[in-house]
């Protein structure tokens, strides 16, 4: 509650003044959002003003008065600041003590989102190997057609030949009758 009364030279007034663009003393949250864009944080992750605004501000809050947001601000930086010791934390009951978040949650949360992707991964190859054979079964099939289509359509043209020529189609009746229709269509 230090920010009762702004001072000229207090840092976070000056922050609050630079954000702020209306007549009435307040910012939006589309103003805070705009300023977020300045800190490197939002470049590498987008979502970051808006997750800072939905765990450090109250959703009906549309707008900030000057000490709204200087407490806001203030657990902004430590929130920033935590976030980024995090990572080299040994002590994690001291840095929760601290205000930092439990990072065993946040394993567990990820081991469980690992285990999901391997087990969509495992179906997903399997379902692969299912089509892979499926398809060559498939492919196995068509070859059969396309072969016995081609065997139809030379006998079709074999006979349509013969039909041309005058000729009566060949029968089975002996050795040579295969013999003397082949040479007829040559």
């Amino acid at each position: 509650d230090n920010f009762d009364e702004p001072s000229p030279d207090n840092m976070v007034v000056q922050i609050f003044e630079t954000i702020c663009d209306s007549d009435d003393g307040t910012i939006t949250r589309s103003d805070l959002s705009a300023a977020f864009n300045l800190f490197d944080e939002t470049s590498l992750d987008p979502g970051f003003a808006e997750r800072c605004m939905q765990d450090l501000l109250p959703n009906e809050l549309v707008s900030l008065d000057f000490r709204t947001f200087a407490n806001f601000f203030s657990k902004f930086l430590i929130s920033l600041f935590l976030s980024k010791l995090e990572p080299f934390v040994s002590n994690q009951g001291l840095f929760v003590s601290l205000g930092g978040r439990d990072l065993s949650l946040v394993i567990h949360a990820e081991k469980v989102k690992e285990r999901r992707l391997e087990a969509t991964n495992t179906t997903l190859t399997s379902d692969l190997a299912k089509a892979n054979r499926e398809l060559g079964a498939a492919k196995r099939e068509m070859e059969l057609l396309r072969s016995r289509l081609t065997q139809l359509t030379e006998e079709k043209l074999a006979g349509k030949l013969q039909e041309m020529s005058g000729d009566k189609p060949p029968t089975q009746s002996g050795p040579t009758s295969g013999r003397n229709s082949a040479s007829r269509l040559f």
